[in-house]
């Protein structure tokens, strides 16, 4: 799924058009359909169901129109996430005392130097939710507030003890879809 998605983003980035032409309900052509019938077919065997794996395929496509979509939008300049880090910055700088979770994330990111990854990240907690759904079956699918947190949360592993992530994270650096 990983290459299919970093495939994905050299399509819509070559091809900025896409982006446009592939929203909203429609009649698919035939190489979109081919897409989504290689992300589906990359998840069989892996206990999703078939409802559970075109989600996850969308999940994905939504992930990667993301990224591109904000990479157009930054212009020539490129590097999204470094403009609008600088952009948050400043606005924290006169108004942190108003969002201070925002402000500490921000100060924490500059510090550990975890701009820019969004795209990476992003990846891994997508992994992360299908591995967790296939590890815990449909009752932790259901829980959609345990599901934000521990893929929000908790997905990122410890400085000093990989093992020590959340469960869902743990399965998805212990498996490989």
């Amino acid at each position: 799924m990983e290459e299919w998605a970093r495939e994905l983003i050299h399509v819509f980035r070559r091809h900025p058009w896409a982006l446009d032409a592939t929203v909203g309900p429609r009649i698919m052509g035939s190489a979109e359909l081919s897409w989504l019938e290689r992300a589906v077919a990359a998840l069989d065997g892996t206990g999703l169901n078939g409802a559970e794996r075109m989600d996850a395929a969308v999940l994905l496509v939504g992930h990667v129109r993301g990224i591109v979509q904000q990479a157009r939008a930054s212009g020539p300049a490129g590097n999204p996430e470094a403009q609008m880090g600088g952009i948050l910055g400043d606005l924290m700088q006169a108004h942190g005392e108003r969002f201070p979770a925002l402000t500490a994330a921000l100060a924490s990111a500059a510090q550990s130097h975890g701009q820019d990854q969004a795209w990476e990240f992003g990846l891994l907690v997508d992994a992360c939710g299908a591995v967790a759904v296939v590890d815990d079956g449909a009752a932790f699918a259901a829980d959609v507030g345990r599901v934000s947190n521990v893929l929000v949360a908790d997905v990122t592993p410890s400085a000093s003890d990989p093992k020590s992530r959340a469960p869902c994270a743990r399965s998805c650096w212990d498996h490989s879809l």
